[in-house]
């Protein structure tokens, strides 16, 4: 792919366990330099998964250390449009916006999708939507 530079939105996952969430942060940080990732933009979710899916303080802390090591800073944020919409005001022609993470990331897709009708009000809403069409998550 063609891009300037890589914007990352990670919701981190819940209720799996400090080991998962340390080999997904040690996944990020093993492709950070050679994607040119040197920030990313995490989100608990707080508001959009179930009380089975709730990111731990131990989970957090996984996910966060590992990032330091990596010398990668991270903006965590507790709720996700928050986290898009720090991601999408950050981001320039050329950028790849990445969403990464949990399922409940469709919602993630579904505000990014919302923000760009607005901010690009002559695009085809029908074609900008279309990714969300067989999407389980994030069209309610």
């Amino acid at each position: 792919m063609d891009f300037k530079s890589i914007k990352l939105v990670y919701a981190i996952r819940g209720d799996r366990g400090v080991t998962v969430n340390r080999e997904n942060a040690e996944t990020i940080a093993k492709w950070a330099p050679k994607l040119g990732i040197h920030e990313v933009v995490a989100t608990l979710s707080r508001s959009h998964v179930t009380q089975k899916d709730v990111v731990s303080e131990s989970e957090l802390a996984a996910f966060q250390e590992v990032m330091e090591a990596a010398g990668i800073e991270v903006l965590l944020f507790e709720e996700l449009p928050e986290a898009i919409e720090c991601s999408l005001d950050n981001v320039s022609d050329g950028d790849l916006l990445l969403l990464a993470g949990c399922q409940g990331m469709d919602y993630g897709a579904k505000l990014v999708l919302e923000q760009l009708e607005v901010i690009r009000p002559n695009v085809d809403k029908k074609k900008l939507f279309q990714p969300l069409e067989k999407r389980v998550a994030g069209n309610t």
